[in-house]
């Protein structure tokens, strides 16, 4: 009886880490590496990522530019799909998750400044980890707020 609960108890905690670890931090892909064209979520919110354990889709209406002093804040709100499908089709579970971009000219070449995807569900991939991902999604946010012109 004492073997079998030592034995439970090592698996619990084996999945508690293998959930809330460094596989909650995984590679994101962006839209070039994705394997294949993921539809809409909801016919509305476009697919910008994916990765092991969500798919990663943009809210349009949530994306924002502004500038001060030479410098350019972009941002929007992402929902992260996971648990699986629901009943219903969609998803069966639904994260959201925001991120912010800063961006300026130095010595005439862009930096693009991330502190990555901000989410009180899951700890996220770090910048250099998923450089694609992020670097598709500024532009994307670029491209919808109608700032792209000005930022090449």
């Amino acid at each position: 009886m004492k073997k079998r609960f030592v034995c439970t108890s090592i698996l619990a905690l084996s999945c508690l880490f293998a959930f809330s670890g460094p596989a909650a931090a995984m590679k994101i892909d962006g839209p070039n590496e994705m394997r294949s064209q993921t539809p809409p979520l909801y016919d509305q919110y476009p697919c910008v990522g994916v990765d092991d354990v969500s798919v990663y889709y943009i809210d349009p209406s949530s994306c924002f530019a502004s500038e001060n002093n030479g410098t350019m804040v972009l941002g929007a709100l992402l929902y992260a799909t996971g648990g699986g499908a629901a009943p219903g089709g969609g998803p069966a579970k639904l994260g959201q998750c925001t991120v912010e971009f800063t961006t300026y000219l130095q010595n005439g070449e862009r930096v693009i400044e991330t502190d990555g995807l901000e989410s009180k569900s899951r700890r996220p991939s770090t910048v250099e980890e998923s450089q694609d991902f992020y670097q598709s999604l500024f532009w994307t946010i670029a491209e919808i707020t109608g700032v792209a012109g000005d930022l090449q």
